[in-house]
């Protein structure tokens, strides 16, 4: 049965699934991820492991940062994004500073802006449940994200998703591309060899 980090730690809690803390000597339990091992276990016993997972962070042509003169910081903030999203656009060259997710829907332009909105430090509940979807972060998260994706992100932005986003990157019309961690597999095939030795990745931290 193939289940995510939502349901195990719930049905594991009502014992609707047994503990797999006994594999045997074959499995490395130590393999895993702390922060994945840990929202898959209730009460020290996990009840579900990883065959997949995944993060978000920061893709960008390195080819293209050197041609502008430019060098991405190890933990760039997203005022330095914005800052680089403007030198790096020249839609004259049909090269724009940023992609960003713009097709509508969760597990679209909602899965990034999720990120995007814990990076400015907001958070969808409190600890009491309350929302927080008017709180300064969303705000100031959500008026980024318009503002980049206008700015400097390519035209028919609500049309793009990860599939188009790959393709800009790939091809060398988007500078930075930020999205899931999977993002290398597909942009580094042998297909896509000439974008290979091009790349660079880099974690975001907050502003």
């Amino acid at each position: 049965m193939t289940i995510g980090g939502y349901e195990a730690p719930i049905w594991g809690r009502k014992g609707l699934l047994q503990s797999i803390d006994d594999l045997g000597d074959d499995y490395d339990y130590g393999d895993l991820l702390a922060p994945i091992k840990s929202g898959l276990t209730v009460d020290g016993k996990l009840y579900a492991i990883p065959f997949y997972t995944e993060s978000s962070f920061t893709l960008y042509r390195k080819d293209l940062f050197d041609a502008a003169g430019l060098k991405m910081p190890d933990q760039p903030t997203y005022d330095q994004i914005k800052e680089f999203a403007d030198k790096l656009t020249d839609k004259s060259k049909e090269q724009y500073g940023l992609c960003l997710r713009g097709k509508p829907g969760w597990r679209e332009n909602m899965a990034f802006l999720g990120t995007m909105i814990n990076t400015y430090g907001g958070r969808w509940f409190d600890m009491d449940w309350k929302p927080q979807i008017n709180s300064e972060p969303w705000k100031k998260a959500i008026a980024d994200y318009v503002d980049l994706r206008k700015k400097d992100g390519p035209p028919g932005v609500t049309s793009n998703g990860f599939n188009e986003n790959q393709a800009l990157f790939s091809t060398g019309h988007c500078a930075m591309w930020i999205d899931a961690t999977s993002q290398p597999a597909a942009s580094t095939t042998p297909s896509r060899a000439k974008c290979r030795t091009r790349l660079r990745s880099r974690a975001l931290r907050s502003t």
